[in-house]
């Protein structure tokens, strides 16, 4: 039967929480036994994570006591590791796209598609008929949970992380934006990272180099960055080391759509049903008798070469339809999912891809290399932890790993573990961690078929890049005084454009009609 894989792994000394679909389990750290899970819930609150789907954010404190969760549902849940109690749950506005507990502890960030963070305390402040929750200034929508909005970009927001000192907050979007803002003040900007040329998806500040910045996305390279003054100190070169271990492909020209409130992909539906609208209606109007005949005929014969034009547009649209689906052409999309740093300096950068099967490894740049080696484990990584930083060992890094992916093969390995030193990568037994075994085996959960593919592990290959067609880029259109009714010409772009001219010649000429009647008017009345 299939297994769920395990999305998101917290380590600690004592508790390691591991989230698999839907489901939080608290393992003890030496043996690898169950200390907790929701499996083990009441039957009223089992049914509602059931509903909620599959968990996309989460986030533990540093003190390993509080778990928050946010699936699909939009409502946070905050949940006491000992016995996994649920201590409250808020909706919040927008689906989210990352959620951080601050150091103490007391506050929850989070953020959203529609490119707002807001901060949260750490418990509900009960709110009393005297004193209502007061709406955020300048937020475009309500928050109904009563979150205090830190700032909004007019991007989806694809991650963010605070500094060290928590004196500054750095967010990324989608549309290439890397942001230093204050914090909380997140209204006053101190600067910008500008230089990606495509979204950035991955953001890590190095503990032991605080004042350093690295940032990835969709570009072939990581960027190494002060964040304080902007300034681009190194440009690290990836693609040509992770293209070939980007195994999950994705059909091209789908990209640049996500998901909306309601569930409709933008872009689709706005377009619909519009083509026809108000034609045949009010003809007529604000017209001599003696030019109604002419210009319906003009009228409907404009109308028949629309109709004409439309029918062999749709008819290639179809078959090209037809053809996509039949052998849809896939292109391989980078996208960079995490980066973290190891070793002392750092040493040496690792980072992962969105449906690769390597962990990568790269020498930190002040150490005058950019190397890049990798460790193959077949499977597309989800995530990865490192579970220690030796000096002497290496560190030690767990990855969890897609194991249903491309078929079972013999026993299903969704943990593995790996030791990078001087960036070579040794690939380590699970024996030798009962945690590790326990990961792999007792602590795996059935899922259906409908359950794996409701977790779209790898939606961002097609929802962060942008669409970079005419019809997509408003800034990239045709000449409209070029002829396009050459052979080259598509049938909807020709009849498109032959239909504005058309169009663009009845205005003119009901125009003039009109100026002449209002000028003949103004002669009789001045007259009489």
């Amino acid at each position: 039967m299939s297994k769920f894989p395990h999305s998101r792994l917290f380590h600690g000394p004592s508790k390691t929480v591991v989230i698999s679909g839907p489901e939080i389990q608290v393992l003890d750290s030496q043996s690898g036994s169950c200390l907790s899970s929701t499996l083990d819930l009441d039957t009223a609150l089992r049914d509602a994570l059931a509903k909620a789907g599959p968990v996309r954010c989460a986030a533990l404190d540093h003190e390993f006591t509080h778990v928050v969760t946010v699936a699909d549902d939009k409502k946070m849940k905050v949940w006491e590791t000992d016995g996994l109690k649920l201590l409250s749950e808020r909706e919040l506005p927008k689906k989210p796209t990352g959620v951080l507990f601050t150091k103490d502890g007391q506050t929850i960030l989070t953020s959203d598609k529609f490119g707002d963070v807001f901060s949260y305390p750490l418990h509900p402040v009960p709110e009393t008929p005297t004193q209502p929750t007061a709406k955020p200034k300048f937020v475009s929508h309500d928050n109904p949970s009563g979150g205090k909005l830190i700032l909004g970009h007019t991007s989806l927001l694809t991650a963010f992380a605070l500094t060290e000192d928590e004196k500054y907050i750095i967010t990324a979007d989608r549309d290439e934006h890397v942001r230093v803002s204050w914090y909380p003040q997140g209204y006053n900007i101190e600067r910008c990272c500008l230089g990606h040329e495509k979204f950035v998806s991955a953001l890590h500040i190095p503990h032991k180099a605080p004042a350093t910045l690295i940032s990835g996305g969709g570009d072939p390279v990581l960027k190494m960055w002060d964040w304080y003054t902007g300034k681009l100190l190194s440009d690290i070169s990836i693609l040509e080391h992770v293209e070939p271990y980007i195994k999950v492909k994705v059909p091209k020209g789908k990209k640049g759509r996500w998901e909306d409130e309601d569930g409709e992909a933008e872009g689709e539906g706005q377009k619909r049903g519009k083509r026809r609208k108000g034609k045949g209606k009010g003809k007529g109007k604000g017209k001599g008798k003696s030019e109604e005949p002419k210009m319906e005929a003009e009228e409907m014969e404009v109308e028949v070469k629309e109709e004409q034009d439309e029918h062999m547009a749709n008819a290639e649209e179809s078959a090209q339809r037809e053809n996509e689906k039949a052998e849809p052409e896939l292109e391989t999309v980078l996208a960079v999912s995490k980066i973290t740093s190891i070793g002392d300096g750092p040493s040496h950068i690792l980072f992962s891809a969105t449906g690769a099967t390597a962990l990568f490894s790269c020498a930190y740049p002040d150490t005058g290399q950019t190397n890049i080696t990798a460790c193959d484990l077949a499977k597309p990584i989800l995530d990865f932890v490192v579970i220690e930083d030796d000096s002497a060992k290496g560190a030690l890094v767990w990855v969890l790993l897609d194991g249903e992916w491309g078929g079972q093969n013999g026993d299903v390995k969704m943990v593995r573990a790996v030791r990078c030193r001087n960036g070579e990568f040794t690939v380590l037994d699970e024996a030798q961690s009962p945690l590790l075994a326990s990961l792999n085996f007792t602590s795996l959960l059935p899922a259906t078929p409908s359950q794996l593919s409701s977790l779209e592990l790898y939606a961002a290959l097609s929802t962060l890049p942008k669409n970079s067609t005419a019809e997509h880029d408003p800034m990239d259109r045709p000449d409209p005084d070029v002829d396009e009714g050459g052979d080259n010409a598509g049938g909807k772009q020709a009849a498109k454009m032959r239909t504005r001219k058309a169009l663009a010649a009845a205005l003119a000429k009901e125009q003039g009609a009109s100026g002449s009647e209002e000028r003949e008017g103004k002669r009789v009345k001045m007259d009489t």
